[in-house]
């Protein structure tokens, strides 16, 4: 079939393979440079690029030509169709428990996921990530019509909506879920994931669920490179003669024949890896240390998915190469990325609202597609709060158990961004924030106030919070040898990295700064970016500041190099109760790189500097404690500084270790697995 010609009752069709092998292989040029000169390679070259562009201008009309087409054949099906479709969705019912119709997320153009709707052909308790070919393994995970519904590929029929909405066409490459991540990756070799998946396509005519990963995935590259109204009508006519004469069925190998029994064998599924969901709004590229205990995890055996959001932060914009929805599913490290449409924070308060709810939202309908045999929901709850809304609801459908790790405390929080308590937007999110706190099966807390506060606010038992505060990543305890471009080691360099926010106010950095601005041995470092990275800016060029130096944002993999440059390390925070209660990730980051602390904090983090000690701490936005403790600092002989860093690396290693976050981590995902959420 893949020789090069395609033949069916409906005419004839020459399909170019493109070369295209178990691997792929770069196509060579069309034109070399000839050797009569210059003139003549030009006038080819552009010729060349005319030709490439009729091309694409002909394929984009097709296209256009395909999606009208798609439209029109969906619409007369659902209704030509109505009566089978309503007499199938009635036998379903009566025939078996459970809803009519199986949702199941599945990845469509540029491996954008959505949720693909069929009628229900298989038992409720039966995994719901298998392929059709795999189903035979257990014949008893089908209903009492399950086998003929997959026969006659009624069950397939709801997926006219899904056309209509845009997630498929009649024609193209079947749209894979979540298990088949590795046929996914062969699609990519052969650029058959640019295109929007099919209910039937050329794969499902020349041997359907007997066809292997690899040469379907050659299959789909061979049509996507081939596409044509005559490719397409031909695909259609074999797919009605392949349905009709039940060629390469799954179902047809003995799949859900009858069993002599009055009620259903118990199923046998394999033995698995403990499989984990973590849900969590933010997740790489964004600098978040997230992906590094997901893929810790995997390291130590776990099969992980992540559901999250496009990246978008700090900045409010989305990050490029994923707009326009391209990088929906990735897999990095062993950990399969699903990412959810979003609305980004942007820069206004307004817009970051709209973020927060945004991707609650497309989450959760996200969610109602996920396979459901995950042992584990993980959350990591930052802000706000309703980034956990999809892991509940999750839970919800399957039963699985949500452990909620609380990063970020909710509804005080709103206080730090002008919010006060007891108006009415807090006092909705106090509802909200009780909810999700309360409806977790677990829940781990950062800091330890965050256990008072859940206890004043929401009556929760705190002997039932668990311990689990952030670590520093690895790299961050290893030596740099280079410096970065900057820093003066004939000067006592002061650093703040991190996010430059409202909450974090880098502006008390700026006030200091023009306080002792005279004092030619103190040079202020900021390394970060934010909402108000350029508010501090301008308010350094106001002041005619030579003493600060901005870095902008930098890649993790680089900031060991900015920490081991720097004499001491900034931490500041705006005045506001809610940030007494956390400790911020910096902290241990600062703490694991045996640097001082200067900083104007309060609570947990004041509390950590002064028991450690390792540093100094005045109160926040109090820009003259801050240049004064920033003078006493540079007052202290180099042993001084030195034994500070000492001590906040001993006080880490006593309470912040990675392996002592893991341990008990894992403790909680295992004590987890098997229960029921709610129970």
């Amino acid at each position: 079939m893949l020789g090069g010609r395609s033949s069916s009752s409906a005419g004839e069709v020459v399909i170019d393979t493109g070369g295209l092998q178990d691997t792929p292989s770069e196509t060579p040029g069309i034109v070399d440079e000839p050797d009569d000169g210059r003139e003549a390679y030009a006038d080819l070259r552009e010729a060349e690029e005319a030709a490439d562009n009729d091309c694409r201008l002909a394929q984009k009309s097709f296209l256009l030509f395909k999606r009208s087409s798609d439209i029109v054949l969906a619409s007369a099906g659902l209704a030509v169709l109505s009566p089978v479709l309503l007499a199938t969705a009635i036998a379903v019912k009566v025939t078996s428990p459970g809803p009519i119709i199986f949702k199941q997320l599945r990845f469509g153009k540029n491996k954008r996921p959505f949720v693909c709707y069929k009628f229900r052909s298989m038992r409720t308790e039966a995994p719901d990530n298998l392929p059709t070919a795999l189903m035979n393994e257990d014949k008893n995970c089908l209903t009492p019509i399950g086998a003929f519904i997959r026969k006659t590929s009624l069950d397939e029929l709801p997926q006219l909506v899904n056309i209509i909405k845009g997630d498929m066409s009649v024609i193209g490459p079947r749209p894979m879920i979540l298990s088949e991540y590795r046929q996914i990756e062969m699609r990519d070799a052969y650029g058959a994931n640019d295109i929007q998946p099919g209910l039937t396509g050329l794969a499902q005519v020349n041997g359907r669920d007997f066809v292997t990963p690899g040469l379907k995935a050659r299959m789909d590259g061979v049509y996507r490179h081939n596409l044509s109204a005559h490719l397409d009508a031909v695909c259609f006519i074999k797919s009605i003669e392949v349905v009709l004469s039940r060629q390469g069925n799954a179902a047809d190998s003995g799949v859900g024949k009858s069993v002599k029994k009055t009620e259903p064998a118990p199923l046998t599924l394999p033995k698995k890896r403990t499989k984990i969901l973590v849900v969590s709004q933010h997740y790489w590229p964004e600098p978040f240390n997230f992906a590094e205990i997901c893929e810790e995890l995997v390291q130590r055996g776990y099969d992980v998915t992540v559901l999250t959001g496009l990246p978008n932060y700090p900045e409010g914009a989305i990050y490029p190469g994923y707009e326009g929805g391209k990088n929906r599913y990735q897999v990095r490290n062993g950990v399969r990325i699903i990412r959810s449409p979003l609305i980004p924070r942007g820069t206004s308060t307004v817009q970051r609202v709209v973020n927060y709810f945004s991707f609650s939202h497309e989450a959760t309908k996200m969610t109602a597609g996920l396979e459901s045999d995950f042992d584990v929901v993980l959350a990591f709850q930052t802000s706000p709060v309703m980034m956990a809304e999809p892991a509940l609801a999750y839970a919800k459908r399957t039963g699985v158990p949500v452990l909620l790790w609380c990063i970020d405390i909710w509804p005080e929080c709103l206080t730090a961004g002008g919010i006060p308590a007891g108006s009415a937007p807090y006092n909705l999110f106090k509802l909200i924030s009780k909810r999700i706190y309360r409806s977790a099966d677990r829940l781990a807390v950062t800091s330890p106030l965050f256990k008072e506060y859940l206890h004043d606010m929401f009556g929760m038992n705190t002997s039932e919070l668990i311990d689990l505060p952030q670590y520093a990543e690895d790299l961050f305890t290893d030596e740099a040898e280079d410096i970065p471009e900057g820093y003066d080691r004939t000067k006592i360099n002061l650093t703040f990295a991190g996010n430059i926010g409202s909450a974090q106010s880098v502006e008390t950095i700026i006030e200091a700064a023009r306080l002792v601005k005279e004092e030619e041995r103190l040079l202020f470092h900021v390394v970060g970016s934010g909402s108000s990275e350029q508010t501090c800016r301008d308010l350094a060029k106001q002041y005619g500041l030579n003493n600060v130096v901005f870095h902008g944002r930098h890649p993790l993999e680089e900031m060991p190099a900015y920490y081991q440059a720097s004499d001491a390390m900034l931490a500041t925070f705006a005045d506001n109760p809610v940030l007494g209660y956390t400790l911020p990730r910096k902290i241990q980051s600062y703490l694991a790189a045996g640097k001082p602390i200067i900083g104007t904090v309060t609570g947990e983090a004041a509390r950590v500097i002064n028991e450690a000690p390792c540093g100094l701490a005045s109160a926040p936005e109090d820009p003259v404690g801050l240049a004064a403790n920033c003078l006493v600092f540079a007052e202290q002989p180099d042993s001084i500084r030195v034994a500070l860093g000492r001590r906040g690396k001993a006080y880490y290693e006593k309470h912040f270790t990675k392996q002592a976050f893991y341990s008990r981590l894992e403790k909680e995902l295992n004590d987890l697995k098997g229960k029921k959420h709610g129970a």
